[in-house]
């Protein structure tokens, strides 16, 4: 399909200060992230005041964005202190405020005048109606429904003005409630999914019957359980001249409480597959940029509803553990320099392996084998298998600082 729209945003999570690096290192356009209090993943580090500064100072150093999460279901509570900590990131200039509540959005306008405001999944736009009115209230970007069809979000892209844009997932975790509203963790763990708190229950393994009808439920169930609700993850690399055609502007990638190797190589596929799509007109995207997906974990792979209803194939049901056959062994601490690099181990890799690089330079995805290496102390090592010990490798690629490395397991 021919693209005639302009080059959109690649949009990664930001889960703490060390993800928002990789990310920045790895060619996102904008991050997204929380402070500590009001955004949907408390799970994660988040960012401390001095953090979010820093954050916001080095992203407009390399002409990126920053947007900060305030998209909790807010309580009289939670508005207590929100206006001293709108007039706190207005003046560190981050540059939108992504928002599902309406009262959480009005205090914006006063305390954070100026913003970007961006209207969160969690708000459920499924219509342009909807989307209308939280332009007329002030927005300038729409996150819809994660539940709208690709032909649905080309109908909004119409309805609504040309400079209103519209962001959209295009990879990671599916929630199993209609936009991610949910009470399955409050109820198992009194832990609130719409303050942050989720703890991921429709993952677990269930057992189920609908003992009112006797309706017998068609799952696959093994002495585990069954994982009905285990939805695959979202996976649109593949499509993503049709969401550009359609009038998405913003590619969002999922993932703030995944690790750091999850956070860079995706970042690193999507700016690929994208920067892939505007040098090559009509050429579909490379296998190799296709399959880096497949490097990191997850539990498999569709559409989500972009292209209508799903079935049974969107489900795993073998298993709610994250899988892949490679593993990160190692982040660059440090430029190569005379041949040696400072590496931060990560998983157990030994002298023989073979080793593959994760770069957004040219040597991507390049091999090596581990012939030397020693600990700080320059003590020579054959096994690295002590969580984040500093390694100093003979390496003869010339690897930068963010860079990780990986193997097949």
């Amino acid at each position: 399909m021919k693209i005639t729209k302009k080059k959109p945003e690649v949009l990664a999570p930001a889960g703490n200060l060390q993800k928002f690096f990789a990310c920045m290192h790895f060619g996102a356009d904008a991050v997204y992230l929380a402070g500590r209090k009001y955004g949907l993943r408390t799970s994660t580090d988040n960012f401390d005041r001095e953090q979010l500064k820093q954050a916001v100072e080095y992203a407009h150093s390399k002409s990126c964005k920053v947007y900060l999460t305030l998209n909790i279901v807010a309580h009289n509570s939670d508005f207590e202190q929100l206006p001293e900590y709108l007039q706190f990131v207005k003046s560190v200039g981050v540059d939108g405020l992504i928002i599902s509540d309406p009262g959480v959005f009005a205090m914006s306008k006063i305390h954070a005048n100026g913003v970007e405001l961006h209207i969160s999944t969690q708000a459920n736009i499924t219509n342009k109606y909807t989307a209308q009115m939280w332009i007329d209230m002030g927005c300038s970007r729409i996150i819809p429904a994660r539940e709208l069809s690709l032909k649905e979000i080309a109908e909004l892209r119409q309805a609504i003005p040309s400079h209103i844009e519209i962001e959209t997932f295009v990879h990671g975790a599916m929630c199993m409630a209609y936009s991610g509203r949910c009470l399955l963790s409050n109820y198992s763990s009194s832990r609130q999914s719409n303050k942050g708190a989720c703890n991921h229950s429709c993952r677990w393994e269930y057992t189920v019957i609908d003992k009112k009808t006797g309706e017998q439920m068609n799952v696959e169930e093994d002495e585990r359980g069954s994982y009905i609700f285990n939805s695959k993850d979202l996976n649109m690399i593949e499509h993503l001249d049709k969401l550009i055609n359609a009038g998405v502007s913003s590619f969002k990638i999922e993932g703030r409480s995944k690790s750091i190797y999850y956070a860079g190589a995706v970042t690193n596929a999507y700016r690929r597959a994208v920067d892939f799509l505007f040098t090559n007109p009509g050429v579909k995207i490379e296998s190799e940029i296709v399959q880096e997906l497949n490097k990191v974990h997850s539990r498999g792979f569709c559409t989500g509803l972009y292209f209508g209803k799903n079935s049974s194939m969107d489900t795993n049901y073998d298993t709610a553990n994250s899988v892949s056959d490679w593993d990160v062994v190692a982040i660059v601490l440090g430029d190569c320099i005379d041949g040696t690099v400072l590496l931060e181990h990560r998983n157990k890799f030994v002298k023989g392996d073979s080793i593959q690089v994760v770069s957004p330079n040219s040597y991507h995805n390049q091999n090596f084998v581990v012939e030397q290496m020693s600990d700080e102390d320059h003590n020579v090592i054959e096994v690295a298998n002590k969580v984040q010990q500093k390694i100093l490798l003979k390496c003869n690629l010339p690897l930068k600082k963010g860079d990780m490395l990986r193997k097949k397991i």
